[in-house]
């Protein structure tokens, strides 16, 4: 009988519970599966075996994921799967965050696991890995690609989560695979057996050379000959011993072979521990091979018990075939998604890691949970529970081992201790030397540090809600509550189409994407003079809301759009200055909707907007509002399509010189005690040019000129789409046979076995060059799909250049200059944005289409895909 608990907390002991068995699987996998029928016993709690119940079982906790309800004869009963708890907790947390670049193991578990209720321990070192957009996913989806990354392996007691290299112990057994072989059931397979691979790493040069080219050759060439693997290419891979790691692991240069059979077996070919466990290693002698000899571990133990819970019969696979990570995830059905995988686990552990740890020791050693033997080598204390597990005690030292005293992981002898993990309530010592010190955390409570000096004072007390220091120097401190401190006059760049908020901002060529993101690294106490340079092409469109507040000191803050091309389409809050802040637009066009103003100014000592053209879309009341107590020099705007022009509120004062365009009220209106200091042009208002209240007034000169006309708004942008059509719609031509077009429906890139460069075409006929032949383009994407067969599988980077056949020609194509290159995977299919260098054909009616072409022959270069394609094209 167990004891259920479901979700309403209600908990009954269940019985009459049959066909109980347990699967371990080396990928972290821990499913039940058994039968309840229902009796006189168990009819106050057969309600509770249903879906998100929980029950312990071995010391692990697990959730029923699946009950099946079925009959025999005139009476029901129900089937049930529950898996370990930790796979469905892991499953139901998301990390909302992004990661991009490298990252240390222990970095990235952390990120994995602060979203969940689960320590981790690393038990082994691993190198960093680079992930890009890591993130936004369940915690099991990221720790999959980790362990598929890494190649680490794991296992959970209670709530913490151990990472090793690799788990299990190595043992004695050989077991011959031959023609009287006893199993259950065995899987043979060569079809991906090689012994020879090659790895491309790092970034490729323009003409798709790769700096880490590395090969490895199986030392098992002799028995099958050189037979080549689908290569290696990664651009993460950027050092050579992450290569030659990565093609050893990636190789399968023997035979795969998978064996089920009984654990009687198993012993009977030398296995000698006294539990069997996932992970243990031994060999396979392989027969019809002259006897190559496999390392195999042992992948997979089930267990059938009684009726009472005692095992009855157990068989275990042995495999040398390499898992993925991945293959943990399968069956959750319907809204259950049951996982097929990951991590075992014991009791949950009390809120103090140490308390615990010295309740289950001194409960082992009351209820006399050992056994002593008296030998040779000293005094054996062993396990009954699992006697794989013992303490050795002898004149040189203690001793504690889990594989039956082939390793002593955890030692005290006279050169000192040895240990996996350590577990004490006081620790004295000289000198610390290590890595990562953690304090606290996850039922170990507050972690505390404390500094003192000489004479038992405190210098310096941390703990997990504050830090206090007697003194405290640092060189460059950052901090989101406390302001640095800036006197330097710099620039900082930003490039709108082609930059990015990883890169520093430093020039133009390692520019930030966004405005706010460059106004973020600017420090709030500024004595300097910050120029924000904004590059990027003259006919995009800036979507931001941007917020400018709290900057102090002396300093200013410069903002130059460049273009008077450019569109900025948000709300600009400038708030709580003493910085001068300046926004020179150059003209550019600054557009808003449904909103109150586009530049709204608070409590400001003085601001400069200049060459901005405002357009309000009429459904903006204003273009700029300036309250608080401000001071603005406005001047050189135009205003249109909105209520007011300038609208001042709370003791504020403007100049505004030489404004002009069209407003349906006020050109400038001002409230509360404001003052408008007008000179030369101003606003035309539909109402009055200048209206004040009692409170406000009107100073400097008044120049009644005729305002310019209204500008004409833009005509609006046109976006059409073509797909590719004549016979055929796109082909690749291949220079062997003399050179000929392939004609098999792919468009194709790369060589493959010999055969190549492919120059591939998508062809559009003439319908989208009449289209854009002198318009102004603001766009161009193309949609294309790779073919789920042919190349690599993995990402390739693709070539995309224009050309200028409406139709097939007869012989080898050609190209015209501009490039831009994307990854695609096979079955991927997805919009590729063009740059602005593709523009020009279009316009002047010399580009056609889309082709593909990477002057390679190299196998990594190779990629088919399908001849439909879209291209769509946004003009005015």
């Amino acid at each position: 009988m167990l004891a259920f608990t479901n979700l309403h907390n209600e908990t009954e002991i269940v019985t009459n519970i049959t066909s109980f068995k347990r699967t371990r699987k080396l990928n972290g996998e821990r499913v039940i599966q058994f039968k309840v029928l229902p009796d006189e016993s168990n009819k106050h709690s057969y309600h509770l075996i249903d879906n998100e119940s929980t029950f312990k079982f071995g010391g692990d906790p697990y959730i029923i994921k699946q009950v099946n309800n079925k009959s025999a004869g005139n009476k029901g009963y129900k089937e049930v799967v529950a898996s370990h708890t930790f796979t469905d907790h892991m499953k139901k947390r998301v990390q909302h965050k992004i990661h991009n670049g490298s990252i240390t193991f222990n970095a990235v578990l952390q990120f994995i696991f602060e979203e969940t209720d689960y320590n981790y321990v690393i038990l082994d070192s691993f190198t960093a890995e680079r992930f890009e957009n890591f993130g936004r996913q369940s915690c099991l989806s990221l720790l999959i690609k980790v362990l598929e990354r890494t190649g680490a392996e794991h296992y959970v007691i209670g709530k913490t989560v151990y990472f090793k290299k690799k788990i299990g112990q190595q043992t004695d057994f050989q077991y011959r695979y031959g023609v009287n072989i006893k199993a259950i059931s065995v899987y043979r397979g060569s079809e991906n057996l090689a012994t020879k691979i090659k790895g491309y790493g790092g970034t490729p040069d323009d003409n798709g050379i790769y700096p880490i080219r590395e090969e490895y050759i199986s030392p098992n060439v002799p028995l099958f000959g050189e037979l080549e693997q689908i290569p290696v290419i990664n651009e993460n891979l950027s050092t050579v011993a992450g290569m030659q790691e990565r093609l050893k692991r990636e190789l399968i240069d023997e035979p795969q072979l998978s064996i089920t059979i009984d654990v009687v077996e198993l012993r009977a070919a030398g296995y000698n521990q006294g539990q069997i466990n996932e992970g243990d290693s031994g060999h396979i002698i392989y027969e019809p091979l002259d006897d190559l000899k496999m390392e195999a571990r042992i992948v997979e133990i089930v267990e059938e018990y009684d009726g009472n819970f005692r095992p009855i019969k157990s068989n275990v696979t042995l495999s040398n075939i390499r898992n993925k990570a991945s293959d943990m995830l399968t069956r959750f059905k319907n809204t259950s998604n049951t996982l097929d995988r990951l991590l075992q686990g014991q009791e949950r552990v009390p809120y103090n890691a140490l308390e615990e740890k010295v309740r289950r020791s001194t409960e082992m050693l009351l209820n006399s949970a050992t056994e002593l033997e008296y030998t040779n080598n000293g005094i054996i204390a062993r396990s009954k529970s699992n006697p794989n597990h013992l303490v050795l005690v002898s004149s040189e030292g203690v001793g504690v081992s889990t594989d039956n005293g082939q390793s002593f992981r955890q030692a005290i002898t006279s050169e000192g201790i040895v240990a996996d993990l350590i577990v004490v309530g006081t620790m004295l010592f000289d000198r610390l030397n290590g890595g990562t010190l953690t304090l606290g955390g996850l039922n170990n409570g507050n972690g505390r540090m404390q500094v003192l000096n000489e004479n038992g004072d405190v210098n310096a007390d941390i703990d997990g809600n504050n830090a206090a220091y007697e003194r405290l120097y640092a060189g460059d401190f950052r901090s989101p509550i406390v302001p640095n401190y800036n006197d330097k006059n710099y620039t900082i760049y930003i490039d709108i189409s082609g930059g990015s908020d990883e890169n520093e901002g430093t020039s133009s060529t390692n520019a930030y994407k966004s405005i706010q993101h460059a106004i973020n690294q600017i420090s709030k106490v500024n004595d300097g003079n910050i120029n924000l340079e904004v590059y990027g092409s003259g006919s995009s469109t800036i979507v931001e809301r941007i917020n400018i507040s709290g900057f102090v000191g002396r300093g200013t803050i410069f903002i130059d759009f460049r273009l008077s091309s450019r569109l900025f389409n948000g709300r600009i809050n400038i708030r709580g200055n003493t910085n001068h802040i300046e926004i020179d637009g150059k003209y550019s066009k600054f557009s808003g909707s449904n909103q109150n103003e586009i530049i709204n100014i608070e409590r400001c000592t003085y601001v400069t907007i200049r060459q901005c053209r405002f357009y309000g879309n009429n459904s903006t009341l204003r273009g700029i509002r300036v309250a608080d107590n401000s001071a603005a020099l406005i001047r050189d705007n135009h205003f249109y399509d909105m209520t007011d022009g300038v609208l001042l509120e709370t003791i504020s004062r403007i100049n505004g010189n030489n404004n002009v365009g069209n407003v349906s009220q006020y050109g400038y209106s001002a409230y509360g005690t404001s003052q408008i200091g007008h000179f030369a042009n101003r606003p035309t208002g539909g109402v009055a040019d200048i209206w004040t209240s009692q409170t406000s007034q009107q100073i400097g000169q008044s120049v009644d000129s005729t305002p310019p006309p209204k500008e004409a708004p833009p005509p609006p942008d046109t976006t059409n789409e073509w797909n590719t059509t004549g016979s055929p719609r796109g082909d690749a031509w291949r220079p062997q046979f003399g050179g000929q077009w392939w004609g098999d429906g792919s468009v194709v890139q790369g060589g493959w076995a010999g055969f190549g460069a492919y120059k591939g075409l998508w062809l559009f006929g003439n319908a989208p060059s009449n289209a854009v032949t002198g318009k102004i383009i603001k766009s161009i994407r193309i949609f294309v799909t790779r073919k789920s067969s042919g190349g690599n599988s993995g990402a390739v980077s693709c070539t995309f250049r224009p050309h200028t056949y409406t139709s097939r020609p007869n012989g080898e194509p050609s190209y015209q200059s501009p490039t831009t290159t994307a990854n695609f995977k096979w079955g991927e299919g997805k919009w590729i944005t063009l740059p602005s260098s593709f523009y020009a054909g279009f316009q002047n009616g010399t580009t056609k289409g889309i082709g593909i072409y990477v002057n390679s022959t190299s196998n990594g270069s190779y990629a088919k895909f399908n001849v439909e394609a879209t291209l769509e094209i946004t003009y005015a």
